[in-house]
């Protein structure tokens, strides 16, 4: 066996990695090889359920052919997609999904943005997810066409970095041999906007604060993604329709392309 990879997938956990992904091969025979993976995109060693993207790769190529990013599942550790009679079966938090081809000649029905809204937080693991209880019924957006609902959580270990927090907030990192005896402490709230032309996404923590504060939906429109790592792996952003804020650990909440702190500007996180 050569040690040279035939080829190599774009797909990666985001953050350290922790627990990487799971995969699955399915083929139409001898042909239509296709490799299906479930990536997480937080450390998901302590916590919530957090959010997992799902890929299908050409098996040969490892050509990217879909993924799931607009509408992604609350990770269930350890779990690998089954595939069955035409259909990809994904493990999640609390519940599982079933994807299929779609079907051309049925005509496609639009979900009302309430529905949309509560099937995000469902999928997200609901009231043992990251979002935690809904604050009220979905209201319509002052400032634009869409829709926005809160919601309140506790959070433990100053959220793991997995969660934008203020630079007063000592951040644990969550390690293999760490003793199980971190409370929520935390309290975290938490806005998702829907709209017809961005679908449904959320706002959280300080990227949170500094969006509202910098004018809401009014100044950047809508977001166009969750909370999710910067490009560096080390920070979080959440890209909006007009701009983008990002947040690294120690330090507020910024507006514009990530930008890493100097190095003997970054905080230690506590490994205790």
């Amino acid at each position: 066996m050569t040690s040279t990879p035939a080829a190599i997938a774009t797909a990666r956990p985001a953050k350290d990695g922790m627990p990487g992904g799971f995969s699955s091969l399915s083929a139409n025979g001898e042909k239509d090889g296709i490799v299906w993976t479930v990536v997480q995109q937080a450390n998901s060693m302590f916590g919530p359920p957090t959010a997992a993207f799902f890929y299908a790769h050409d098996a040969t190529t490892l050509k990217e052919l879909w993924n799931n990013s607009k509408d992604p599942a609350a990770l269930a550790k350890f779990t690998a997609p089954t595939i069955a009679d035409g259909k990809v079966f994904l493990p999640s938090a609390g519940f599982f999904r079933v994807y299929g081809l779609i079907d051309t000649k049925k005509k496609k029905e639009e979900v009302p943005l309430t529905a949309s809204i509560q099937r995000r937080w469902l999928t997200s693991g609901g009231l043992h997810g990251l979002l935690g209880h809904p604050q009220g019924d979905p209201l319509r957006d002052a400032d634009g066409d869409g829709l926005r609902q809160d919601f309140e959580t506790l959070i433990a270990g100053g959220g793991y970095g997995q969660v934008s927090v203020p630079p007063s907030v000592k951040i644990e990192r969550a390690m293999c041999d760490m003793p199980d005896k971190w409370q929520p402490t935390l309290p975290i709230t938490t806005s998702m906007f829907a709209s017809p032309r961005t679908g449904v996404h959320y706002v959280i923590g300080e990227i949170r604060d500094k969006f509202l504060q910098a004018g809401g939906t009014k100044q950047f429109g809508y977001p166009l993604t969750d909370e999710v790592a910067t490009p560096d792996g080390f920070g979080l952003m959440t890209r909006f329709e007009r701009g983008t804020i990002f947040w690294y650990p120690g330090h507020n909440a910024e507006i514009g392309e990530p930008k890493p702190p100097p190095l003997n500007a970054t905080p230690k996180m506590d490994h205790r």
